[in-house]
């Protein structure tokens, strides 16, 4: 028991110094000026390149970082703006703008990290609330365009959703299905990502097929049921009794794990038993 704790104890310290490390990696990390050069030190949650790398095409005498203490990813000169320790490809350097979380603009674009927006008009463009932005045509979820989206009727829900005056999102995507008029959130047992659009039940941007929103609630883990099935995310659990369905941790039957049942049987992650 003994020798266990010294083993526990080590690793609880070989952890400790892991995070330390990271979080010491991560402010190091980014451009810096060293000995007359421009430099970018680059990050991941294992490793630190200590050396960095020369950014060559980089003019010392106009080279500004753009988030300084914020990460210090973002740069520019008198011939590019730079992310990440490259330049921007066709962002203009003289016409060019840092807007802000991670967004630039120039005379004909607008850029998010080192990707151009499609379609996009730097005159009416605005950062709505990140992810989100728009121009007086089209809705961004970072640097994609939200597809069919009114911009003109365009308004954020909750954290993930979103909707125009035709249709609702889930992130990025569209979500058919779905009514965006009838959108609330299900929060239940400590929250969730499931909604209703009144109608049916949705689980991210999958609709719970023939869910009644009225009777459906949340279960243990991934399980959900209403008055007339039981679903594993967004699954029906095909042959089970919606009346006595229940699911729990794990357990074992002859040999085999299950973490759900019902009057007439067993099931594992949404998957009857033999």
């Amino acid at each position: 028991m003994k020798k266990f704790g010294y083993i526990l104890i080590g690793l609880l310290i070989f952890s400790a110094f892991q995070c330390v490390r990271c979080v010491t990696n991560y402010f190091k990390a980014g451009f810096r000026i060293k000995e007359g050069k421009v430099m970018y030190y680059s990050y991941s949650h294992t490793s630190y390149a200590k050396e960095g790398k020369e950014i060559k095409e980089a003019d010392l005498e106009t080279f500004e970082i753009l988030d300084k203490g914020e990460g210090n990813n973002l740069a520019k000169d008198k011939n590019y703006f730079y992310c990440n320790g490259k330049p921007i490809e066709g962002l203009d350097s003289k016409t060019g703008k840092y807007l802000g979380n991670w967004y630039f603009k120039d005379r004909s674009s607008v850029f998010f990290r080192k990707k151009r927006l499609k379609d996009s008009d730097p005159n009416s463009f605005e950062i709505i609330k990140p992810p989100y932005s728009k121009d007086h045509k089209s809705v961004y979820y970072n640097d994609l365009k939200l597809e069919n989206c009114s911009a003109s009727s365009f308004q954020i829900l909750a954290k993930n959703y979103s909707r125009d005056k035709n249709n609702l999102y889930f992130r990025r995507y569209l979500v058919a299905e779905a009514d965006p008029n009838g959108f609330k959130l299900l929060l239940q047992k400590g929250g969730s990502p499931y909604y209703t659009d009144g109608k049916q039940v949705f689980f991210h941007r999958n609709v719970l097929k023939n869910s009644d929103p009225n009777s459906w609630g949340r279960l243990y883990g991934r399980y959900s049921k209403d008055k007339n099935q039981a679903y594993y995310v967004a699954k029906i659990v095909e042959g089970a009794d919606a009346a006595t369905f229940e699911s729990h941790s794990y357990k074992k039957h002859i040999g085999k794990q299950y973490n759900a049942q019902d009057k007439n049987h067993r099931y594992i992650n949404g998957k009857r038993l033999p």
